[in-house]
């Protein structure tokens, strides 16, 4: 006789990217899990090409500041920003061909008109939040300053193996 999968009513999802409008479905899903039971697992499954790093930011201060019992789950594509969400996870677990994009924080203007100054204000800035990038990868990594800033600077890819040996995924599912 085969075993019947329970599907979790706590199963949540990013689907796309990470922006002000799927992080505060995401947040408010949470809060509603929380209040149901706070310390039962949470999984979010991820497949985003990344996004607002502030965003990205914010979903995991309030992560650990909750101390959820999240379990993250990278499938197909976790680049950029929604490698941050990731992170956020206690457990991190990936499926077999997911890709891992690592690269320079990069920020837009819209509509905006530039003079000299306003791109080393931007450059500026963007440098600060990429710090903060890089300071939480390695707070959640085997990988060393240097070798986080290495895979920023070649704005590398890696493979489910690979983010697996650097410490990004615990498991390859």
């Amino acid at each position: 006789m085969k075993r019947e999968q329970k599907k979790s009513a706590r199963e949540l999802y990013l689907l796309g990217e990470v922006n002000a409008e799927n992080m505060g479905r995401l947040f408010t899903q949470i809060r509603d899990l929380l209040k149901e039971d706070e310390k039962e697992e949470i999984a979010l499954y991820i497949t985003s090409n990344g996004g607002v790093v502030s965003m990205a930011f914010a979903f995991y201060d309030l992560i650990k500041f909750k101390e959820v019992n999240l379990t993250t789950v990278g499938c197909g594509q976790v680049d950029s920003a929604a490698l941050i969400v990731l992170l956020a996870g206690r457990k991190r677990l990936c499926t077999e061909h997911s890709l891992f994009l690592i690269h320079h924080v990069s920020r837009q203007i819209k509509g905006a008109t530039l003079e000299p100054y306003d791109f080393k204000i931007n450059y500026e800035d963007s440098v600060k939040v990429e710090k903060l990038m890089v300071d939480i990868i390695k707070r959640n990594t085997k990988m060393s300053f240097a070798e986080i800033e290495e895979k920023v600077e070649k704005s590398i890819s890696l493979t489910a193996d690979e983010a697996q040996v650097l410490g990004l995924v615990g498991l390859i599912i």
